[in-house]
């Protein structure tokens, strides 16, 4: 059974000039998961939610919307 640090937050997708799609992760959240800025980071639909995970790092962020 995997287990994940688990948090709720509602993120705004935005876009810039280029039409490029981003979202900006919370700073207790980076903090608390131990992210840097430039680390990669991959993720995948789950239900209604996202789960997003720092590559080849098994702990992991799960969002699920409620």
């Amino acid at each position: 059974m995997k287990s994940y640090n688990q948090m709720n937050y509602t993120l705004e997708v935005q876009e810039d000039n280029n039409g490029n799609y981003f979202i900006e992760l919370p700073n207790e959240m980076i903090e608390e998961l131990g992210w840097k800025e430039g680390d990669i980071l991959e993720w995948k639909l789950k239900g209604q939610g996202v789960i997003l995970s720092k590559l080849n790092d098994p702990t992991g962020y799960e969002a699920i919307e409620e």
